[in-house]
């Protein structure tokens, strides 16, 4: 019986009503939920949007 060893899975990147799902590989799997998501958008552009924070960069 010949086996045939199967590659491993690339990157897949979702956004769903459940959320933000990452899988890379056969073991890495990373979901944050949606409202985690929209919190971390508005709040890197309430931020980026003082000019105080660009001059630190």
């Amino acid at each position: 019986m010949v086996e045939i060893e199967e590659p491993a899975p690339g990157w897949s990147l979702s956004l769903r009503r459940q959320g933000l799902e990452i899988r890379a590989g056969r073991h890495l799997r990373l979901s944050m939920s949606l409202t985690l998501v929209m919190w971390i958008a508005s709040l890197s552009g309430f931020v980026g949007s003082f000019p105080y924070w660009r001059g630190l960069a």
